[in-house]
């Protein structure tokens, strides 16, 4: 992995290795992991810090409140990435599991929590994945993959081929398996792939596995990260929790109707009903993962981070909306100052609300935020799909706000999260206040009642 990092041209710093190594008696062994006490952990790690350290980030289930004590003193700012529920300190936990909200840490010394799905840590090129997997239509023959985690101690990967050879899945076009070479049954693996014929594809390395996901419409997994990398590309699944802490994340699927969760003790009896079940409901299955995550969360962490780093006393930023945002929107949209400047929203009863604000909350087609300052909700912005990488705009301030400069700050934050796509605005010819606006955050007018906003990389 150091070799991996260097390569991205990040230094990397290696902390004395132990010798002789213990062996970790399991995976949920974590003090195991770390082989020495937090005490000393902290104190080599602190040794290595420059005296103006700015942010410490720290992704350890060995390290907790007892390790960041001793750090928390030695740099500005200290980010925990988290999701065992255990108390903490420091100025932002990040925990990005299905469901997850900031009670979960109660008992943490932390500033602010990122929780929930919204923040799930992936790259950039899952956004554009998820914008391109709304537009998947069902395939005549599947291709499956198969990634249980690249070392797999306990041999699923295996017994998942085992199983997959005795049924009748002459409908799958293709097999993808993935599994590194240092995995313990890598042979077995191997040999099974190898006897198998050429529908099967055992991959060691994979350099680029958003690409692989992308070329897959039904996979078997564990419940770890690529949870969320196979929910933004909108790819159906059997999850198989390989440890303690995937139950959570693998149950939260469950309800949420966008994966099948069997136990590894269970595969053989309901294996292929499951897989059938994959096959027969595909469309729910890609609709249901897409509505969890769109691969936009390593951007939403940075849009809390970065008014932090530069000391900013008010922070603003964009957060996703939830059911609890459906009162407060209405009350806004009954104001009569918001009737002049809700573009797109007609006056409605209370019930009407309530289902325009339910069916756009569950619409993979649909980003709904509500705009924070400082925590406090003081306006909304809406995306709408108008198509392949296309999107209207539409928004709106709460009346006590007026004339702060915060619908430009949250264009200037919209455009920052949404920089894959084409962005439209409508304005009203005689709406001079709106036709500035767009234009002082970077929209191009194309006619008298329309600005747009051009992708960009």
């Amino acid at each position: 992995m150091a070799e991996h990092i260097r390569a991205r041209k990040i230094d990397v710093v290696m902390l004395p290795l132990l010798a002789p190594y213990t062996k970790p008696k399991s995976s949920e062994d974590y003090a195991g992991w770390l082989q020495v006490q937090q005490e000393q952990d902290a104190a080599e790690f602190i040794a290595h810090l420059p005296a103006n350290c700015d942010l410490v980030i720290v992704d350890h289930y060995a390290l907790d409140e007892t390790w960041e004590r001793k750090v928390i003193d030695h740099c500005d700012r200290l980010v925990v990435i988290d999701d065992l529920c255990r108390p903490h300190i420091g100025d932002f936990l990040i925990d990005q599991t299905f469901g997850r909200d900031g009670t979960a840490y109660s008992q943490s010394k932390v500033k602010s929590i990122l929780a929930g799905e919204q923040y799930a840590l992936l790259r950039p090129e899952y956004y554009q994945f998820h914008e391109a997997s709304i537009d998947k239509q069902a395939p005549a023959r599947h291709r499956l993959l198969i990634s249980l985690g690249g070392y797999d101690a306990l041999n699923i990967t295996d017994a998942v081929l085992d199983l997959l050879a005795r049924s009748p899945v002459d409908w799958l076009e293709a097999v993808d398996v993935v599994l590194t070479v240092s995995a313990p049954h890598y042979k077995e693996v191997r040999n099974r792939v190898e006897q198998s014929g050429s529908t099967w594809v055992l991959h060691d390395f994979v350099r680029d596995f958003g690409q692989l996901i992308m070329s897959s419409t039904l996979a078997i997994g564990a419940g770890g990260t690529t949870t969320w990398e196979r929910a933004a590309c909108g790819l159906p699944a059997i999850i198989v929790p390989v440890a303690e802490n995937q139950a959570a994340t693998a149950s939260a699927m469950s309800n949420a109707k966008a994966a099948i969760v069997i136990k590894p003790e269970e595969l053989e009896g309901q294996f292929d009903a499951a897989l059938i079940k994959l096959r027969d409901h595909w469309g729910e299955f890609v609709r249901a993962n897409l509505l969890i995550t769109d691969g936009l969360g390593c951007r939403r962490v940075l849009q809390r981070l970065l008014p932090m780093l530069s000391g900013g006393e008010k922070p603003v930023w964009l957060d996703l909306a939830t059911d609890a945002d459906i009162r407060p929107i209405f009350e806004w949209l009954a104001t009569p100052e918001a009737r002049g400047q809700a573009h797109g929203h007609e006056p409605v009863d209370w019930a009407s609300h309530q289902r325009w604000m339910q069916s756009a909350l569950h619409d993979p087609e649909c980003y709904f935020y509500i705009l924070r300052e400082a925590d406090v909700a003081v306006g909304f912005v809406t995306l709408n799909r108008r198509g392949p990488s296309e999107y209207e705009v539409a928004a709106l301030l709460a009346a006590d706000v007026y004339g702060q400069g915060l619908s430009l700050q949250a264009l200037q934050l919209l455009s920052q999260l949404h920089r894959g796509v084409t962005i439209r605005a409508t304005v009203s010819p005689a709406d001079a206040a709106s036709s500035r606006l767009f234009s002082a955050a970077g929209y191009e007018r194309q006619s008298s009642t329309e600005f747009v906003l051009r992708r960009k990389s």
